[in-house]
């Protein structure tokens, strides 16, 4: 009995990583794809949509597995925004590296 709560606790909890890890990729892949023909508001308007709402569900799982309500607002409060921050860092630093690539080899670049 002990093991079967084991395995399924490990179990909710990669679904949940890769809950969380899909909105991200799927906001820094569209943001990637249209690069050239939209503006950073695209950017933006999927990570309010992707990104907020994969912040949203890892913060929940984390209220719920926190034993004190309290303390469960502010786990699940410090994960989103950590989750939201991380995927601001990607696209800034994927700019960068891009600029970068493209003074060393302006050939390839649209």
């Amino acid at each position: 009995l002990e093991f079967r709560r084991v395995l399924s606790d490990l179990s909710s909890g990669i679904n949940a990583e890769y809950g969380g890890l899909f909105g991200t990729l799927l906001c820094m892949f569209l943001s990637t794809l249209l690069m050239a023909s939209a503006s950073d508001l695209f950017f933006y308007a999927t990570w309010g949509v992707l990104g907020v709402s994969s912040a949203v569900r890892m913060g929940y799982i984390f209220l719920e597995r926190t034993a004190v309500r309290k303390q469960g607002v502010t786990v699940a409060a410090i994960v989103a925004s950590v989750h939201l921050l991380f995927i601001l860092y990607l696209k800034f630093v994927y700019h960068k590296t891009y600029e970068a690539a493209a003074k060393i080899n302006p050939i390839h670049v649209r």
